[in-house]
């Protein structure tokens, strides 16, 4: 890391994590729509993401693209997208 790098760190509860899954019926292109209770309508939100490929230790897919979020104003959810616009 170069000298005088800089990072934000947050730490939330619990209770404001949680592990979104993408569906079928929660996807369309390259955008998962996130439906959870402290994000739903919330353009304010603070919502980064990670990415698991198995989450809680069990079988998931490997997704070996860049991933962000962004508010979906006509939907009132959060998205997660890949940034290549390959689906997901």
């Amino acid at each position: 890391m170069p000298v005088g790098s800089a990072f934000r760190v947050v730490v939330t509860r619990d209770s404001e994590s949680f592990v979104h899954r993408a569906t079928l019926n929660n996807t369309s292109a390259n955008v998962a729509f996130i439906d959870y209770p402290f994000t739903n309508g919330k353009p304010e939100a603070v919502v980064s993401v990670t990415q698991i490929c198995n989450p809680g230790g069990g079988v998931g897919v490997y997704n070996d693209y860049p991933a962000a979020v962004r508010f979906n104003a006509g939907r009132e959810r959060w998205t997660v997208f890949k940034e290549d616009f390959a689906p997901i």
